[in-house]
């Protein structure tokens, strides 16, 4: 069986609905806020990532996010 143990999703930035700002990392340039990060490794990879130049949503994780489903992430079947 062929498994995918890290999915990337790229979308547009309306696709965020509520965001904590305190979490992520914020990247100034020219005093106007252009990105935004957010990483997470344990207990599993999570990246979130906002472009504000290229309208850009970018989030990134592991198959350990499921947990006990892991065994039921995208797979050939």
């Amino acid at each position: 069986m062929i498994t995918l143990d890290k999915i990337k999703i790229i979308s547009t930035l309306d696709k965020i609905k509520i965001i904590d700002n305190s979490y992520f990392q914020t990247i100034i340039k020219n005093d106007i806020v252009v990105e935004q990060k957010y990483t997470a490794i344990s207990p599993f990879l999570l990246y979130i990532e906002l472009d504000y130049l290229e309208n850009e949503l970018v989030i990134e994780f592991t198959g350990k996010i499921l947990l006990d489903r892991y065994n039921e992430l995208i797979n050939k079947k």
